[in-house]
């Protein structure tokens, strides 16, 4: 079996990333990687849209970005939807999505996906929206108890959906973890992030007077 995957994350070692080496240990098989902004900057040539479409399974593996895409992975679909139309490679699609806190709200983008098949005339798996993601950061290479242990199941039930070649039933988790202490770990993270690119004060409001 032949097995691609698009990271659309604008990050190359982001969560995304993390999540489809995980599905690579997960189906025992090695998934050739492709990455959105790299594409859609280098404008595609049209044999690797090609050979995306060779695949027997294609993995979209993205952030949620404002309920929606990353710029460059939708980019990069409205190219492959076009090379699918006029074309004869048929791979099943599955997606995962891995946004804030609450993993039900992956499912607009997850929606986006599937409509995507549709156009292209791709047949659809199925997605998994993963919540709090940026939490897997944490976890270490033991998925299958603790915090992640819910996503390690629903990651493992969509690899062997990719090995038995069937769609399901879209699945939305999120780490066990405390709705209180993730926005207190979110807030002093964005902080020092804001601090560490030279913002002093998240507060600021510079055109409130215009």
């Amino acid at each position: 079996m032949k097995i691609a995957a698009i990271n659309g994350s604008p990050k190359t070692d982001g969560i995304s990333a993390l999540i489809i080496k995980r599905m690579e240990k997960l189906l025992d098989e090695r998934i050739e990687t492709y990455h959105a902004m790299r594409l859609v900057r280098a404008e595609t040539p049209q044999e690797t849209i090609a050979g995306m479409l060779e695949a027997d399974i294609l993995l979209i593996v993205f952030p949620l970005f404002v309920d929606s895409l990353p710029s460059p992975l939708i980019e990069l679909l409205t190219r492959l939807e076009s090379a699918a139309y006029h074309g004869a490679a048929t791979p099943q699609i599955f997606a995962i999505a891995n946004g804030a806190l609450d993993a039900i709200q992956t499912t607009l983008a997850i929606e986006m996906i599937e409509h995507f098949t549709c156009h292209a005339r791709l047949p659809w798996g199925y997605g998994v929206g993963i919540g709090a993601g940026s939490m897997l950061y944490n976890v270490g290479d033991d998925w299958e108890k603790g915090l992640a242990s819910d996503i390690h199941h629903a990651l493992c039930d969509m690899a062997t959906a990719i090995k038995e070649n069937r769609s399901g039933q879209n699945i939305y988790v999120a780490p066990d973890f405390p709705r209180f202490l993730y926005k207190t770990v979110a807030n002093i993270s964005f902080w020092r992030e804001a601090k560490r690119n030279g913002v002093n004060n998240l507060r600021d409001r510079p055109y409130i007077n215009h």
